[in-house]
């Protein structure tokens, strides 16, 4: 079937024609429902937002801390407690004895 240049100046404004008409209705609804923009983030959203603000809260006090240690050791006031740090030592051997013989899997 051939198609002469009448028939496609024909199809081409038919095209035309309806895009228009499409256009128009938007532009009508528009008019008649104004647009209400508005945000509502989703559960997972929300509690991102609250674990940032927790994270953010904690880095601070955390920032104060290493201030206070800081300028107590600066000052010569910093007294390490050695049972202390001989339990965290010996709890981080068990973490890691464990992890290498496989046992720490969930």
């Amino acid at each position: 079937m051939k198609i002469n240049s009448n028939q496609a100046e024909s199809i081409v404004k038919m095209y035309q024609n309806r895009g228009n008409e499409g256009k128009d209705k938007a532009e009508k609804s528009d008019v008649k429902r104004p647009r209400d923009d508005s945000y509502s983030p989703s559960p997972t959203a929300r509690e991102l937002i609250r674990l940032k603000d927790r994270f953010n809260a904690i880095s601070s006090i955390r920032g104060k801390m290493v201030e206070e240690i800081k300028q107590k050791v600066k000052d010569g006031t910093y007294q390490i407690r050695g049972q202390r740090v001989a339990e965290k030592m010996i709890n981080r051997e068990m973490v890691d004895f464990l992890i290498e013989r496989g046992e720490g899997q969930v």
